[in-house]
């Protein structure tokens, strides 16, 4: 149900974002700021992910079945973003990179299905419309 997918969302959002990814050091020259980095990305892109289903063809595509596999895969991201936090992705020498790879897929994966679920949900909860709306 749609419900269920939104709590599925923010759930694997919430269980990274920020508790975890505060605990992510840098292995470069970022330092401290690291964090304060990632935070600030996925502010960003969380928002350009919320923009993107406005655009012309960009839901189309969608269905109940894909959107619930995507919002399951999306779990994936809370042990890749704990492994980043105890520094156990090789090579180390890129960890800061992926860091960042992963804090903009996340946010981007975020802002984008949980604003198509909100948008199609209504059409996905088989709820008529009522008198004066189209569905």
């Amino acid at each position: 149900t749609p419900s269920f997918l939104i709590a599925l969302a923010f759930f694997a959002t919430l269980t990274v974002v920020p508790g975890v990814m505060i605990q992510i050091k840098s292995q470069h020259q970022l330092g401290d700021w690291l964090p304060i980095i990632l935070i600030a990305l996925f502010n960003l892109f969380d928002w350009i992910g919320r923009l993107i289903p406005n655009w012309p063809h960009t839901i189309t595509w969608i269905s109940l079945q894909k959107v619930s596999v995507c919002s399951f895969l999306r779990l994936l991201f809370t042990p890749i973003f704990i492994l980043l936090a105890l520094n156990k992705l090789p090579p180390l020498s890129f960890q800061d990179f992926f860091a960042i790879v992963f804090t903009i897929l996340l946010a981007l994966s975020n802002g984008y299905f949980v604003t198509v679920i909100l948008m199609k949900s209504l059409e996905w909860a088989n709820i008529p419309p009522q008198d004066g709306q189209t569905p």
